[in-house]
């Protein structure tokens, strides 16, 4: 049985391997107040999509882990103005403790280093689901901007208020008054593509609502129409073109070479003749010395021609061979591509 080329078996075993690698990973961000649920819904998210790997990032593993402890003896640090973060405590308008965070401008490189962050997972193919607070609507601003180029699907995770001071103070993983302190901020005026209730759902059915939303979506995201591909085949074949007339231009040197060479000592051997013939005429006798000077003349130029004749028409052979192989390869490449999208990008 015949082998494939190597390049054939590379764009095989390329097209078979790496197509998870070929398109960028998408992207969920669940936006919400702090202890409103986001992790639990991550982890039943990811349970939810198996063997279908979602990573879970967000602001507790890309900006809270990352900075330094605090500890009891250095308390007195983080609860004074620094170019970290820093946090204050006031009281509302109906004497309710809140507990505010504020980030300077050390910490807010931290938090676009997490948003470049997200942005990479999916870069490279990974898909993502994000716990994130947004404590300033610029950070919004800048994960937006910053995941522009994938598909990025924003969740507002809402909870009543009482429901979610009554979890604060339960877990104590943060201190009472903090999640008061963004819960009316925190979501913006941003457009969310999904709104869920962790006080009234489960983190298992929100889980679901955002699989339904993904499904939802995809049916919905744009794909390529035959027209497309029409399109991309033509523009293929026109690279393809483009690349063996580049490939052949110097081609037209060597068959040329080999056409005047071949000439060019036919007309010496045809000017060695005549002068052979003219030294007859004069001398009025055809002896060897009267001969000899017009053959060799007529024989050295056929032989030059020849020699530079012959290697150029053998050289020009080998290297159109390689162009006709490197073409079929092309177009090899060609066919396996409109192979290719045609069967993940053409609806239907």
């Amino acid at each position: 049985m015949k082998k494939k080329p190597l390049i054939e078996q590379l764009v095989i075993s390329n097209l078979k391997n790496s197509y998870d690698a070929v398109y960028p990973g998408k992207i969920i961000v669940l936006n919400g107040p702090s202890g409103s649920g986001k992790s639990s819904i991550q982890k039943e998210f990811q349970k939810l999509m198996m063997p279908n790997l979602w990573v879970k990032v967000g602001i507790d593993n890309l900006f809270d882990s990352v900075m330094p402890d605090i500890t009891a003896e250095n308390m007195g640090f983080w609860q004074l103005k620094n170019p970290i973060r820093w946090v204050e405590e006031s009281k509302d308008a109906g004497e309710n403790k809140i507990v505010t965070l504020f980030v300077g401008p050390q910490g807010n490189k931290v938090v676009y280093a997490m948003n470049s962050a997200i942005a990479a997972y999916a870069q490279n193919g990974c898909n993502v689901i994000v716990d994130y607070i947004a404590y300033d609507q610029k950070w919004l601003k800048d994960l937006e901007k910053k995941c522009s180029g994938f598909t990025t699907y924003y969740v507002a995770v809402e909870i009543p208020l009482e429901v979610l001071e009554q979890r604060e103070e339960a877990r104590k993983t943060s201190p009472k008054g903090h999640a008061r302190s963004h819960y009316f901020n925190v979501y913006g005026d941003k457009k969310y593509d999904l709104v869920v209730n962790s006080g009234s759902k489960t983190a298992q059915e929100i889980a679901c609502q955002l699989k339904q939303l993904l499904e939802s979506k995809q049916s919905e995201e744009r794909v390529l129409s035959e027209h497309d591909l029409e399109y991309v085949d033509d523009y293929v074949h026109q690279t393809i073109d483009e690349l063996m007339q580049a490939e052949t231009s110097y081609l037209v040197v060597l068959s040329t070479t080999a056409a005047v060479a071949t000439l060019l000592g036919l007309f010496g051997t045809v000017w060695g003749l005549i002068h052979a013939f003219v030294s007859i005429s004069q001398r009025q006798m055809a002896d060897i010395v009267t001969i000899a000077p017009g053959i060799a003349e007529a024989l050295i130029t056929t032989l030059v021609g020849l020699m530079v004749a012959i290697p150029a028409l053998v050289m020009y052979h080998f290297l159109y061979q390689k162009v006709r192989l490197m073409e079929y390869h092309y177009m090899y490449i060609a066919d396996t591509l409109r192979i290719f999208v045609k069967r993940f990008l053409i609806k239907g």
